[in-house]
């Protein structure tokens, strides 16, 4: 008999009372050997548990990896940039600075920023993409919510639906600023021609993204015809202020002058653009003529709350994305 219990040293105890004296004369008819309980090996531990376990597997992750791109463009006095992030689904990162060399508007960049970042994810074989963006225009406009009123935007959007034939699942999401830094981060590299750290790939785009034919302007008729009426274009309010600095033409010292004066001290010239200077917040606005803010505002009001929209709020969502002509609240 095996046991961990001393049963031999309590049956052969002649100091034993009460019931126990009656074990020995109960059992003395048997042969009995009693052994003490050996102690079992650890490997034959393991092996009796793992034999007498069931087994079970974790259950296999079915779901698709994403890479994740963050993209931005910033638009300044030296220059207009794109900043592109890269995130593989074992977080491991690659980052973008595009340095763009050429006229650009701050909807451009953003839209240049997008589709260069597809085609970098495209040159990877990524076929599963989350992008991310804090410009609403472009990410409204890509996901269908808003309309593409002017042509070149049209012209972008349709170069991404070429590159959407790349990918298995592409999402486009917008995202506040603040959870945009990184990208941010690198378009300022680029607008400002700052000097880029190792590990950054570095890009200069001497043309833009995409090639826009633009439509030559049809020869008007000399002699209009009886009653036909004729449209005379108001002329460039930019004009003015750019024959006032650029040329420095001696101006009479009259009223006209003092009030050309007062008005260009509020601008810059950047290359063969002209800038507004905001003295308040130290930003710079494209000036653009009217006719071409006229299309812009009616881009947004297409685009956000249709007939709801005040001109308060046309106007302010073309000032913060980057242009300025002083006739726009008139001509929301």
């Amino acid at each position: 008999m095996v046991s961990s219990f001393p049963l031999g040293d309590i049956l052969h105890n002649r100091d034993t009372n009460g019931r126990v004296v009656k074990w020995p004369v109960e059992l003395g008819a048997l042969s009995i050997e009693f052994l003490p309980h050996s102690t079992i090996k650890s490997e034959a531990l393991v092996d009796f548990i793992a034999e007498w376990t069931e087994i079970q597997d974790p259950p296999l992750d079915e779901r698709p990896e994403h890479w994740v791109m963050y993209f931005d463009g910033a638009l300044n006095l030296d220059g207009t940039g794109v900043g592109i992030l890269f995130i593989s689904p074992r977080g491991e990162q690659l980052k973008y600075v595009l340095l763009l060399l050429f006229k650009a508007t701050n909807n451009a960049a953003e839209y240049g920023a997008l589709i260069h970042g597809l085609k970098i994810a495209a040159s990877l074989s990524i076929k599963r993409l989350l992008a991310y963006g804090n410009s609403k225009v472009v990410i409204q406009q890509v996901n269908k919510d808003w309309d593409c009123t002017q042509e070149k935007m049209d012209a972008y959007y349709k170069e991404i639906r070429k590159l959407e034939a790349h990918f298995y699942c592409l999402e486009f999401h917008h995202v506040l600023r603040d959870y945009n830094m990184a990208a941010d981060v690198l378009s300022k590299l680029g607008s400002k021609r700052a000097l880029v750290l190792a590990g950054i790939f570095l890009q200069a785009l001497n043309s833009p993204t995409v090639k826009i034919e633009e439509e030559p302007p049809t020869k008007p008729d000399l002699v209009p015809a009886l009653g036909q009426e004729v449209l005379v274009a108001d002329p460039d309010w930019r004009a003015p202020i750019l024959d006032f600095i650029i040329n420095n033409k001696s101006y009479p010292k009259d009223k006209e002058h003092e009030r050309l004066a007062r008005q260009a001290a509020s601008y810059i010239i950047v290359g063969t653009e002209l800038f507004r200077h905001s003295a308040s917040s130290g930003t710079l606005s494209m000036c653009i003529s009217q006719s071409d803010g006229v299309r812009h505002l009616s881009e947004i009001h297409l685009g956000i709350c249709g007939n709801h929209a005040g001109a308060s709020t046309l106007v302010g969502k073309a000032f913060r994305s980057g242009l300025y002509w002083p006739m726009a609240l008139a001509d929301a």
